[in-house]
């Protein structure tokens, strides 16, 4: 072998050498940029979750417990002595503890300036909302239901200046969580871009050592930038097909690698951020981005849709006696039971605590939406067995008809009335929305006080 041709080989050796060297390093780069950022874009999503999705879950708890004491302070003065009232007395003394619990524990939490202020706010306005409630109370007690009901209703200012402050605080809470997901993805489409640049620069380094090396790396490159230019339009399905022992090989290897762990990141990082971590189905900020694509598309087919709001009766009495882990599984098994028993193209959701949603995309023929409500109340009161103990889940289910309405919140509105009617008058749990109009001829007194509820809110 000639003195050239052997001085040739070794020049070729080591621009090859050079080319896998420099390759592995800038995939190496590359790779562990992403990574980082995939590991700091995890931990601001856990911080998330530590604080507004936790903040968010008590103050649904706090809405929920003051929405259960209105209902308790008209059935204590619509009540007779004896019993029930002195259960609907338990029920005010219940929630206001609940109502202190949750504010203690949203106190514990690093709340934003904005967040604390609006809860400091919610602390000052109970103290005056309790009062006008206690004195009611008060003249209800003492047989005089007529000034009792006269205070109610003057202190009614007061409780919709206390729902709606509440209200206010879960609608920017559920905004923070909307907006930390959507700071996430803009975090995420960064760490995408970054990366791609840092790999087309690898694959231009490629590219031009491998015209000087030798062609037989050309198709392995032209393959590495069909697969990148898929990374650069956010599909990372694609995977090098190079299967040989050398620096080549060893480098599609890498890249696939590279490629697994962040397809993999990614997916879990969307999951989290788009479903409920125990029940697996949509969480809050989920349902309300499909919901708005469900309502749109019924709105253009000029059909029907529907909303039901669910809530477990009695969870809080299922965690005092038999433990956190056993509601955890009940809440689980109430998930699975939604899933089972909606349509593909229905939607399911864990809004927080135990209120669940569920939207109806159109009906089968034959069957409205009080059919499906009926159905689903069946079967989430079949018996739960955990361990050695036997659980009877019962459930209010509030439904609300769309009808092309003009926003999501009147439609979520409608139906979170017709849970807490569900909870108040229904019989069977279940309660569709009604409107103002008076109460028919012939109504017992059952009916006409729930149209009187209906009227007030």
């Amino acid at each position: 072998m000639s003195r050239e041709r052997r001085a040739l080989r070794l020049s070729m050796a080591r621009k090859i050498v050079l080319l896998s060297l420099t390759i592995g390093a800038i995939f190496a780069v590359v790779g562990g940029i992403g990574l980082a950022q995939s590991q700091r874009l995890a931990e601001q999503l856990d911080k998330q979750y530590n604080t507004d999705v936790v903040a968010l879950g008590h103050m649904t708890e706090i809405s929920q417990a003051l929405a259960g004491q209105h209902s308790a302070v008209l059935s204590h003065i619509l009540s007779d002595p004896g019993f029930y009232r002195d259960s609907y007395s338990e029920a005010i003394a219940q929630t206001d503890t609940t109502i202190n619990s949750e504010l203690a524990a949203l106190n514990q939490l690093e709340l934003t300036p904005s967040q604390r202020n609006q809860v400091q706010s919610l602390e000052a306005l109970l103290p005056a909302w309790r009062a006008s409630r206690d004195s009611a109370l008060e003249a209800s007690a003492q047989g005089d239901r007529a000034r009792a009901s006269h205070v109610l209703v003057r202190s009614q200012a007061l409780g919709e200046a206390l729902q709606t402050r509440v209200d206010d605080i879960v609608a920017d809470l559920d905004e923070a969580v909307a907006s930390g997901t959507r700071a996430a993805q803009v975090s995420s489409q960064r760490t995408t871009r970054l990366m791609l640049v840092g790999l087309l620069g690898a694959t231009a380094a490629a590219v031009t050592l491998s015209i000087l090396v030798a062609r037989s790396i050309a198709r392995p490159l032209r393959e590495a930038v069909r697969v990148l230019h898929g990374v650069g339009d956010g599909d990372l399905s694609r995977r090098l097909t190079v299967d040989t022992r050398d620096e080549v090989g060893e480098m599609a290897r890498s890249l696939n690698k590279t490629l697994d762990v962040l397809q993999d990141s990614f997916s879990t990082m969307h999951h989290r951020a788009t479903h409920d971590s125990l029940t697996e189905l949509a969480n809050r900020a989920s349902f309300r981005t499909q919901a708005d694509e469900v309502l749109s598309r019924a709105a253009a087919r000029g059909s029907d849709a529907a909303l039901l709001l669910i809530d477990l009766n009695g969870f809080k009495a299922v965690n005092d006696v038999y433990g956190h882990a056993a509601g955890d599984a009940l809440l689980v098994e109430l998930g699975r039971r939604l899933r089972d028993n909606i349509r593909p193209t229905d939607l399911a959701a864990r809004l927080g605590g135990d209120e669940f949603a569920v939207l109806l995309d159109g009906f089968v023929e034959g069957e409205d939406a009080h059919a499906v409500a009926a159905r689903l109340q069946q079967a989430i009161q079949a018996p739960v067995t955990l361990d050695d103990v036997q659980l009877l889940p019962r459930a209010s289910i509030g439904v609300a008809q769309w009808h092309d309405r003009a926003s999501i919140e009147q439609f979520l509105h409608e139906a979170d009335l017709a849970m807490y009617a569900a909870k108040a008058f229904s019989r069977t749990g279940v309660e569709v929305g009604m409107s103002a109009a008076g109460s028919p001829a012939g109504a017992t007194a059952h009916d006409r006080t729930r149209q009187r509820w209906w009227r007030a809110n």
